[in-house]
């Protein structure tokens, strides 16, 4: 045990420099600035690559403002639909069209795509176009066309079907590309994948992705209507640790750990036996950020980011999705050893820490899988709905405690935690 939590002490020091990084950090400042060799093999000062525009996939749906009634009837017809009713959920995003419910209209069509991929006035209604049959948003479609596919970063762009190549490089450019400032960038539908490992691996990064995607739309879209990002997310991949940790030394000042995310230089990581875990961990940061609007920054919702991200590493990649609601067996073990000893942090008191107090205490990453774990699986997800609730309030009102008792609305919360110590006690 003592073994167990003093790795996962040194996890929580690990991450822990995600969360106090400087903000001095600006939203101009480049995702990755190796030092860049010269030719005599002597180091050159810094450089950022070159600033190519990013695509604006986000653009405002011009619609009428909605009333209260009108978001009430939505939800109602909501819940009458089919989980698989790809034609239903298309109707009702015209509807919602008519109705000037532009963000739930967007999210239903989100649905009819995920449920029909080739759905074509689904697509053409969230501005697709297709060319070599292919669906791509008009924004990407051009800016592609404009940048030529050729350079980004000092890069080649790949195919963003994940099958192959717009070009076939020589054997000379792929070892150069081992090199990161050279290295490879996949354009997928909803990231830009950066990686100097090879390019049948970036194509399954990206396919990892974008099943990381879907499954967080799935699970929290309806409920919450998400916002997608108005640019593509950033995910820098190395072929191994050293690549990884010259560059987050520049990036952080010290390497601590296996992966980061932060909002302006997206998620880091290298190839490792452990490499998709920790993309579903920090992936699941930057969409809880970047689509729902929850800043890690904020002492109350840091529980949220990491409860969460424990929640989707425990995941399993099957069939493009992302199979959630697994045991993290290291968490589990320790939690059921300091629930036996009634040493765990009492809900109301694990619910309100603030940041500092949640990165210096060992039990909280291990206390937070344990609670995500039991409000989104327990009895087939009885409290499930609440849950929701309170993460799409966090969006406004920063998660406090609180608000968690509103969420929960008539629950006696000594009892839910009587129901979710005797749940962690029985789990195997």
């Amino acid at each position: 045990m003592g073994n167990l939590v003093e790795r996962k002490r040194i996890t929580q020091m690990m991450k822990k420099i995600i969360i106090t990084i400087s903000l001095f950090l600006s939203l101009s400042y480049s995702p990755v600035s190796p030092v860049p060799e010269k030719e005599d093999g002597k180091k050159s000062a810094p450089q950022a690559p070159q600033n190519v525009e990013q695509p604006d996939i986000n653009k405002p749906v011009p619609v009428k403002k909605p009333t209260g009634e009108t978001i009430t009837l939505y939800k109602e017809k909501l819940k009458k639909l089919g989980s698989k009713d790809a034609e239903g959920h298309f109707q009702l995003a015209q509807w919602c069209q008519e109705k000037g419910l532009g963000l739930e209209m967007k999210s239903q069509l989100r649905r009819t795509i995920r449920l029909k991929p080739n759905h074509a006035q689904a697509r053409e209604l969230l501005g697709y176009v297709k060319e070599n049959n292919e669906w791509v948003l008009k924004e990407i479609a051009s800016w592609e066309r404009k940048n030529g596919l050729v350079k980004y970063y000092n890069t080649w762009i790949l195919d963003g079907t994940g099958n192959q190549l717009k070009y076939t490089p020589t054997p000379d450019e792929l070892e150069e590309k081992k090199k990161w400032i050279k290295s490879w960038v996949l354009r997928t539908e909803h990231y830009l994948i950066r990686t100097n490992t090879d390019p049948d691996s970036a194509f399954k990064l990206g396919k990892v992705m974008e099943s990381l995607y879907q499954t967080f739309f799935d699970v929290f879209d309806e409920t919450m209507t998400l916002t997608e990002p108005a640019q593509m997310l950033r995910i820098n991949v190395f072929k191994d640790r050293r690549d990884y940790s010259s560059i987050t030394l520049q990036q952080l000042g010290s390497v601590q750990g296996d992966g980061w995310f932060w909002p302006t230089d997206g998620v880091n990581t290298f190839v490792f036996g452990q490499t998709n875990l920790n993309l579903f961990h920090e992936g699941s940061h930057q969409l809880v950020y970047a689509c729902m609007g929850i800043n890690p920054m904020e002492s109350p919702t840091l529980w949220l980011h990491e409860g969460l991200g424990e929640y989707f590493e425990a995941g399993k990649l099957e069939n493009n999705r992302i199979r959630l609601g697994n045991i993290n067996l290291e968490n589990l073990t320790m939690l059921k050893g300091w629930l036996k000893q009634n040493t765990y942090i009492p809900l109301p008191q694990f619910l309100s820490l603030g940041k500092d107090q949640y990165m210096a205490d060992p039990r909280t990453y291990a206390q937070g899988w344990g609670l995500a774990h039991f409000l989104m699986e327990y009895r087939n997800g009885q409290y499930r709905p609440n849950f929701l609730t309170y993460l799409d309030d966090s969006r406004t009102t920063g998660g406090r405690f609180e608000d968690f008792k509103k969420a929960f609305n008539g629950i006696d919360l000594l009892n839910m935690e009587r129901e979710w110590k005797d749940y962690l006690l029985t789990l195997r």
